[in-house]
């Protein structure tokens, strides 16, 4: 069995969910193709480096070739993969799939649509997807990534919701916020840290701010704010149970990985209502902001410490009920199911 994947950093919603598949099923090669090598080691990791950007990506195509037919075993050889975008990678395996008949798991990760820019040309684009999917086995990740496929007219696919690290919620909140993120476009790391800059000038705390990230080129100003880069999963979920607030400015996500696990730690979500947030947060539309208008954001903030400890505890209650159907232990159990 093997993992294809085109996410190289480590706290990234792809290669957390890529990772719990690795520790729990029979994978021999777990193969990233991407433009950055990956910040992660692991025994069967192999990096193939791609150039240029997604969906149009070039890379080693006889390197893969070699990897993928290198393989072979007395029993069928399947392949999970992991390509939102349906870059080159899913088309050239899809080629290779002529020679050799093999299985092919393409795993959903919100597909293209992370925001409205072309998106008449990435409608067209996805319609290629749905007359390739005939290829291989969809597994949408997501209601989000389900309603897609509903709309696409595509019926033969299977839902196996992402499991998340449900976190045991810690006594002490030592942190404010924290925001678990890349350093890309979509995630809108400078407007957390512009939000931070106002908060503290508003309000005077003890606790600092957590930004947990891959890079960062921009400065941080604020002396209440601490950075931590690529933290392993045991130092995070250790941050995420100790603070109050996890938030998101982010435009897109493919799942909301972080956010879920935020809040089965005892978090309290304050995140940017995008598609994905929506549809988790659907019965607690208070907690998300459309525009980032830090004032707005600010007072919700203040509302929201200004209740009741009761009435706090009884929000968390009722936020954690939202992770029950998030499940590792289904996830793995459902793949099994399927890849068998």
């Amino acid at each position: 069995m093997i993992i294809v994947n085109t996410d190289p950093q480590i706290n990234g919603g792809i290669t957390q969910v890529n990772l719990r598949l690795n520790n729990h099923l029979n994978i021999d090669k777990y193969i990233i193709i991407s433009n950055k090598k990956p910040n992660f080691i692991l025994k069967n990791l192999i990096w193939i480096k791609s150039y240029g950007p997604s969906p149009f990506i070039l890379f080693n195509f006889f390197k893969f070739f070699y990897l993928i037919f290198k393989n072979k075993t007395k029993n069928k050889t399947s392949i999970i993969l992991s390509d939102p975008q349906f870059s080159l990678i899913s088309i050239i395996l899809i080629f290779f799939k002529i020679f050799h008949n093999f299985n092919v798991f393409f795993i959903s990760h919100g597909f293209l649509f992370h925001n409205k820019k072309f998106i008449f040309f990435k409608k067209i684009y996805f319609n290629l997807f749905i007359f390739f999917s005939k290829f291989f086995i969809v597994i949408a990740v997501s209601k989000n990534d389900e309603l897609i496929l509903k709309n696409y007219k595509k019926k033969n696919f299977v839902t196996i919701l992402n499991g998340i690290d449900k976190l045991k919620e810690s006594k002490i909140k030592k942190y404010k916020f924290c925001l678990i993120g890349r350093n890309v476009k979509s995630k809108k790391i400078n407007e957390y840290l512009d939000f931070i800059n106002h908060y503290y000038n508003k309000k005077r705390t003890k606790k600092k701010s957590i930004l947990i990230t891959d890079t960062l080129k921009v400065p941080i100003e604020n002396k209440n704010m601490k950075v931590f880069f690529n933290l392993n999963r045991s130092k995070l979920n250790f941050i995420i149970s100790r603070t109050e607030y996890i938030m998101s400015f982010s435009e897109y996500e493919g799942f909301g990985l972080a956010l879920l696990e935020g809040i089965s730690g005892g978090c309290i979500p304050i995140c940017k209502n995008n598609i994905s947030f929506n549809s988790i947060l659907k019965k607690f539309r208070f907690l998300m902001f459309k525009d980032s208008n830090n004032k707005k954001i600010f007072n919700k903030i203040v509302k929201i410490d200004k209740l009741k400890s009761k009435d706090k505890e009884k929000l968390k209650q009722n936020l954690k009920k939202l992770v029950e159907f998030y499940s590792i232990e289904k996830m793995i159990y459902n793949y099994k199911k399927i890849l068998k």
